[in-house]
């Protein structure tokens, strides 16, 4: 799966992407789990199941949490698209 994460707004933010059982995703993916985006940066995450994992083994990355907040509480845009390839 790959998903990518532009900070189109004007001040810095800050995500977190977990899986929907509050784990952290670090090390599952080839980039950050959690970052800080200037605005204008994008961050592009790409997620691989690992070979010969059984599918039920991988529900808790079925479904995904993005959080995003901003530094002083204000209001922060992003721009997110995902795809999964089979």
């Amino acid at each position: 799966m790959y998903i990518s994460i532009k900070n189109t707004g004007k001040q810095p933010i800050q995500y977190k992407l977990n899986s929907a059982n509050g784990l952290d995703l670090q090390g599952t993916t080839s980039g950050f789990s959690s970052r800080t985006l200037q605005p204008g940066e994008r961050h592009d995450l790409v997620f691989v199941k690992p070979e010969g994992q059984d599918e039920t083994a991988n529900d808790s990355l079925k479904e995904m949490i993005l959080k995003v907040s901003t530094d002083d509480g204000s209001q922060g845009n992003v721009k997110t698209f995902a795809y999964i390839t089979l």
